[in-house]
């Protein structure tokens, strides 16, 4: 009998000790890039430039994130910081818009020097902090339960670890709780979740619930279409507050019918990992 669903049950310790992204700080590079503005605002076409030079140095250091509030997205904005020398190594206009193409130094030491500064102040603040993932699958067979399980864990440990969260282990109480609620509709299992950690385990300040949610819908000679529904919610246990949620349906198409189902697990686990750490961590960093 298959089991539709797998527990990722982990704790964590939020600035257990000092982040820093790297062993030694990183050389200075330059980047080649292209900036773009329209015709006329060459300076808006070197600050884009500068931004997006940022940005590929900080990619090494941070995830990626579009959200105009994520800390990734704070520091790409702080280009006259963190660049230097720009030489317009080929400039043309196309379709309304000036296009320069850039070589531009960027301080690699200074930006992760304002990272670590960025991601420690949170950490200091918060340094006795603990949050925990309760995250259900459903919809993937007993062969795919461990594997997809081992994706979302790595997913959330690599995006949560990279911002100074420290990964820890937890009781098996907790998941036992878990499992008494893994048949409910999600409304309750996630009210029900929340509520029994505030009864029964105070020492939780965060605590992440949620659920991917896999379904095949059609298959045909090309490979065999899934779709995924992700569903998932980030909860300051300690003010009775929700920081933010994640929700978003895929549907993907895989050759292969096997893989298909891991596909938007992978695809589920990672999205909403990254934007979640990242929103877990810019709401410390507001924290009054």
């Amino acid at each position: 009998m298959n089991r539709l669903f797998f527990a990722v049950v982990v704790a964590v310790s939020v600035c257990f000790g000092t982040y820093c992204g790297c062993d030694a700080a990183p050389a200075d590079v330059k980047v080649v890039v292209c900036g773009e503005a329209r015709i006329g605002e060459e300076a808006k076409a070197e600050v884009d430039a500068r931004q997006k030079a940022v940005g590929r140095v900080l990619t090494k250091m941070l995830t990626p994130n579009k959200d105009p509030n994520s800390l990734f997205q704070q520091m790409v904005r702080r280009e006259k910081e963190f660049t230097g020398e720009l030489n317009v190594m080929e400039k043309k206009e196309d379709g309304g818009k000036v296009y320069i193409i850039s070589s531009v130094l960027v301080k690699s030491g200074s930006l992760q020097e304002a990272l670590n500064s960025s991601i420690s102040k949170v950490q200091e603040r918060e340094q006795d902090s603990e949050a925990c993932f309760l995250i259900r699958l459903r919809g993937i067979s007993t062969a795919e339960e461990l594997a997809g399980g081992r994706t979302v864990y790595n997913a959330y440990k690599d995006s949560f670890e990279q911002l100074g969260f420290k990964i820890v282990g937890w009781e098996d109480e907790l998941f036992q709780e878990f499992k008494s609620y893994k048949d409910d509709d999600f409304a309750t299992f996630s009210h029900s979740l929340e509520d029994k950690i505030k009864q029964d385990f105070p020492e939780i300040t965060v605590a992440i619930i949620g659920e991917i949610e896999v379904t095949p819908i059609s298959q045909d000679g090309a490979g065999l279409l899934v779709g995924g529904n992700v569903n998932i919610r980030s909860l300051d246990m300690l003010r009775q507050k929700e920081i933010a949620t994640f929700a978003d349906t895929y549907q993907i198409k895989w050759p292969d019918p096997k893989e298909a189902g891991m596909v938007v697990v992978h695809k589920s686990a990672i999205n909403s990992a990254t934007a979640l750490a990242d929103k877990t961590l810019s709401y410390w960093q507001n924290m009054k």
